[in-house]
């Protein structure tokens, strides 16, 4: 898995920006929305706590060129 870090990071701001966009009767679909954006990175969350190496030295980094 790639970029874990950044979506763990940017999906729940997205969920907030789409509870923001619906309408606000839409109490159903804000509560589903809402779910969603903090369970998908729960479930990244578990998965890297399931590849988590107590023995290793750094473990989930990413490295991305700010200046090309």
């Amino acid at each position: 898995m790639t970029h874990v870090l950044t979506l763990m990071t940017f999906i729940p701001l997205l969920g907030a920006v789409l509870v923001v966009l619906l309408p606000s009767r839409a109490i159903g679909a804000i509560r589903a929305t809402a779910v969603a954006a903090a369970g998908v990175p729960l479930l990244l969350t578990l998965e890297l706590l399931r590849q988590f190496d107590p023995n290793g030295s750094f473990q989930f980094v990413e490295r991305v060129p700010w200046i090309p």
